[in-house]
C-alpha cells in the first residue's frame, strides 16, 4: 500500500529539484546578461526554458522566453527576439508583426494590434511580455506599431495597481524620440516646400512629446531612481540633438523656431547640473547598463562647447572603461574605448586601434566601421594616404554588412544616416582624388554604392539586388555613361565611354549651386506647365 505513496512523492521531490535547477539558472542568466555576456545569458535561459517547459509551468515559460528575448536584443537580433516573444505570448500566427520589409501604418495594423493584446490574459508577466514586444519592434524601426502597443498597454495597465508603468512610459519617450529622429532624417531628403514644412511640424510635436514625457518621469516622486536616470539622460540627449537642429533651422528666419530654440537652449544647464548632482545613481544599474549610461552622459556632456564639461565628459568615459573592463565584456570596452578616442584627441590613436581590435574579436562590424572610419581620418591628417585608404574601405564594407545582415537592425545607422554613412563614402571617394593618378572606376564603384546605401535608407529597405546602368545585358550599343559626384564642396564628372579612358573634370560647387537650385524651383513651381523650354534652360 505504500508504494504508490512512495512513487508521488519521489515525483514531486523530482519536479521540485527540476524547478530549483531552472530558477538557478534563471538567475545565472541575469547575472550574466548585467555584465554584458549576452550570448552566455542566451543559452543560460534556454537550458532553464526547456525544464519549465517538462513541468509545464506556463507563466515560467513565458518570462523564461521574455528573458531569451532580452539576450537576442543586446546581441542586436531584433528580428529573433521579436519572434521569441511572439511563441511566448502565444502569437506565432502573428508572425508580419515582425516582418523586416517595412510596412505603412494601415488599419489593418491597427486592428491586429488591438486584437493582439485584448487577447492577453491582464497578468504581469503578458504585460511584460507586450512591453518587451513594443521595444523590439521600436528596434526593428516599425514605430508606429511600437507606439500603438504601448499606448494599448497604458490604457490596460492602469487597472492594474500593482502594475509600474514608468518604465512603459519610458519606452513611450524612446519611441517618440525615435520618430523624432525618422522624421529629422526624412526631413533632408524633402525639396518640395509644402512637404518640408509638414515635416517641420512633425519633428517639433515629437521631439516636444517625448521631452515631455521624460520630464514627466523626472518629476514624479513615484518613478525608480533607475528609471529617473535613464528618463534623464534621454532627456539631455534629446534637448542638445533637438537645440542643434532648431539652431539651423531658425537661422532660415523662422521667429517661431527661433523662439522655441531659446526655449530648449535654456533646459540644457539645468538638465547636466541634474545629472551632475545625481551621479550616485549610476551605481544602482547594472554593470552593462552602468556602463552605457556613463557613456551616454559623457557623449552628452562632450557636445556642450565648455571645457569643464569636456573633462568630466573623460571622467565618466574613463569610470565606464573600468567598469566594462571587470565584466570581460570585449563589445563594452570597445565602446569605452572608442569614446575615449574621441574625448582624447591628441591620444586617440591608441584608443580607436584597441577599439578597433576588441570589435572586430567579436565580429562587432557596427563598432569596427566607426572606429575604421576615425582611424581614417587620423591617418589622412598624416599624410598616410595609403593607410587612410585602407580603413576607409574596410569602413564601408562594415556598414555594408551591417545594413545587409537580415538577422540585426541598427536604428541608428538608419536615423544618422547623413552625419554617419553619407560622410563615409564621400570621404572616402575625396581621398582616391588626392592621388596623382585616380582610380576612377574605384571612385565610380563608390558612389554607385553611395548611391544605392541612400535609395536603401529612403525606402528604409534592407539590400537591394540593383544593376549596374553598364552591366545591362543585351544592349544594342554600349552606352556612354556620365556620372555626376556631389562631394558637397565640388562637383565630379566623370564619363565612362566604350573603349576609351575615363575622362575626368572636376568644378567648385559654389559655381553651379546656384542655377541648380533655380532648376529646381522651376520645376517644382505650380505653373511649370505654362512655362516654356527655353525660360528652363536660361534659369538652369
Amino acid at each position: 500500500m505504500s508504494q504508490p505513496f512512495l512513487t508521488s512523492a519521489q515525483t514531486v521531490n523530482k519536479e521540485a529539484q527540476q524547478q530549483k535547477e531552472a530558477n538557478l539558472l534563471t538567475q545565472r542568466g541575469q547575472k550574466q546578461l548585467d555584465i554584458g555576456q549576452a550570448e552566455s545569458a542566451f543559452e543560460t535561459w534556454q537550458k532553464a526554458t526547456k525544464i519549465y517547459q517538462k513541468l509545464r509551468y506556463e507563466d515560467d515559460i513565458t518570462g523564461s522566453l521574455i528573458n531569451q528575448n532580452l539576450a537576442l536584443q543586446a546581441l542586436g537580433l531584433h528580428y529573433w527576439a521579436c519572434n521569441t516573444l511572439l511563441s511566448a505570448l502565444k502569437l506565432e500566427a502573428n508572425a508580419s508583426l515582425c516582418a523586416t520589409k517595412p510596412q505603412q501604418p494601415t488599419d489593418k495594423m491597427e486592428k491586429l494590434l488591438t486584437a493582439t493584446i485584448n487577447k492577453q490574459t491582464l497578468s504581469p508577466v503578458n504585460l511584460l511580455g507586450l512591453h518587451n514586444l513594443a521595444e523590439v519592434l521600436r528596434r526593428l524601426g516599425k514605430l508606429d506599431e511600437s507606439k500603438k502597443v504601448l499606448s494599448e498597454i497604458l490604457s490596460v495597465a492602469k487597472w492594474i495597481p500593482s502594475i509600474d508603468t514608468s518604465g512603459i512610459l519610458l519606452s513611450l519617450g524612446n519611441t517618440n524620440q525615435d520618430i523624432y529622429k525618422q522624421a529629422r532624417n526624412q526631413y533632408l531628403e524633402i525639396e518640395e516646400p509644402v512637404f518640408q514644412k509638414e515635416f517641420v511640424n512633425l519633428i517639433q510635436k515629437y521631439a516636444l512629446e517625448s521631452l515631455n514625457t521624460f520630464q514627466q518621469l523626472i518629476n514624479s516622486l513615484n518613478t525608480p531612481k533607475e528609471v529617473q536616470l535613464q528618463a534623464q539622460l534621454h532627456h539631455l540627449s534629446l534637448i542638445l540633438d533637438f537645440e542643434k537642429w532648431l539652431a539651423v533651422e531658425s537661422k532660415l528666419g523662422n521667429p517661431k523656431l527661433a523662439s522655441l530654440h531659446t526655449r530648449i537652449n535654456q533646459q540644457i544647464q539645468p538638465a547636466v547640473d541634474l545629472l551632475l548632482k545625481n551621479h550616485s545613481d549610476f551605481s544602482r544599474l547594472p554593470a552593462s547598463y552602468y556602463v552605457y549610461a556613463k557613456l551616454n552622459f559623457a557623449k552628452s556632456l562632450n557636445k556642450i562647447p565648455d571645457k569643464q564639461f569636456h573633462s568630466q565628459a573623460i571622467e565618466y568615459a574613463e569610470s565606464a572603461l573600468k567598469m566594462a573592463k571587470s565584466t570581460n565584456s570585449q563589445r563594452l570596452q570597445s565602446e569605452s574605448f572608442g569614446t575615449l578616442g574621441k574625448l582624447k584627441l591628441e591620444q586617440s590613436q591608441p584608443y580607436f586601434e584597441e577599439a578597433l581590435g576588441l570589435a572586430q574579436s567579436v565580429h562587432a562590424w557596427d563598432l569596427a566601421y566607426e572606429w575604421q572610419q576615425e582611424l581614417g581620418i587620423l591617418y589622412k591628417e598624416q599624410g598616410k594616404y595609403k593607410e587612410a585608404l585602407q580603413a576607409y574601405s574596410a569602413a564601408i564594407e562594415n556598414v555594408t554588412l551591417v545594413r545587409n545582415n537580415l538577422l540585426s537592425t541598427n536604428t541608428d545607422l538608419q536615423f544618422s544616416f547623413h552625419e554617419k554613412v553619407e560622410p563615409l563614402y564621400r570621404d572616402y571617394m575625396r581621398l582616391l582624388l588626392t592621388d596623382s593618378n585616380p582610380n576612377f572606376s574605384e571612385i565610380i564603384q563608390t558612389n554607385e554604392r553611395l548611391q544605392v546605401a541612400e535609395l536603401e535608407n529612403y525606402l528604409q529597405c534592407r539590400k537591394l539586388n540593383l544593376v549596374a546602368f553598364n552591366e545591362i545585358q543585351n544592349l544594342a550599343t554600349s552606352p556612354t555613361i556620365i556620372h555626376i559626384i556631389d562631394l558637397v564642396d565640388s562637383v565630379e564628372v566623370i564619363s565612362q565611354s566604350p573603349k576609351q579612358p575615363l575622362h575626368h573634370h572636376s568644378i567648385e560647387s559654389q559655381l553651379i549651386r546656384g542655377h541648380i537650385n533655380n532648376l529646381i524651383d522651376t520645376l517644382q513651381d505650380k505653373n511649370l506647365a505654362y512655362v516654356g523650354a527655353d525660360v528652363i534652360l536660361d534659369h538652369s
